[in-house]
């Protein structure tokens, strides 16, 4: 909106409907306008039960149960499943999860996630840390060689 020309609206107004056009700059109001809830979750179970082939995440079933419930939960495993090369490779190079996991950089991160040598055991209270370790988002830049976790994930 060209606020010089508008008046009475804040400029972070998050909805305006004038005629036949709405222009919705929040990203929350959209995904309640259009539903996207559901799709979220719909996509979310079908995340979880490709993960579940791999025999690799302990109880993952209350993490489907949390994903029916809790919105955010649902959104990053639907993110997910944009990349599914992505999620493959994670769970076909378990092993080395365990390098993220006892490296210095990401111990602070993922505190309260263990590899037992078989499964990824983690505390229900950390959630979201489990699934941005999941979505393969902690990295180390090629350049500056720093290590980093990617926030998009």
């Amino acid at each position: 909106l060209d606020t010089n020309d508008t008046f009475g609206f804040s400029k972070n107004i998050a909805m305006v409907i004038y005629d036949d056009e709405v222009l919705i700059k929040h990203l929350p109001i959209f995904e309640k306008c259009c539903q996207m809830e559901t799709e979220f979750k719909k996509n979310s179970a079908e995340v979880l039960n490709s993960i579940a082939s791999f025999k690799f995440i302990d109880n993952i079933e209350e993490l489907l149960h949390t994903a029916e419930k809790d919105t955010r939960i649902a959104r990053r495993l639907t993110k997910m499943n944009s990349d599914p090369d992505r999620v493959k490779a994670f769970f076909t190079n378990k092993d080395r999860v365990k390098l993220v996991l006892k490296d210095p950089e990401f111990n602070d991160k993922f505190k309260g996630i263990e590899y037992n040598g078989s499964t990824l055991v983690y505390d229900s209270k950390l959630r979201q840390q489990f699934i941005t370790l999941i979505s393969d988002a902690s990295y180390e830049s090629i350049v500056g060689g720093q290590k980093r976790i990617d926030n998009s994930l």
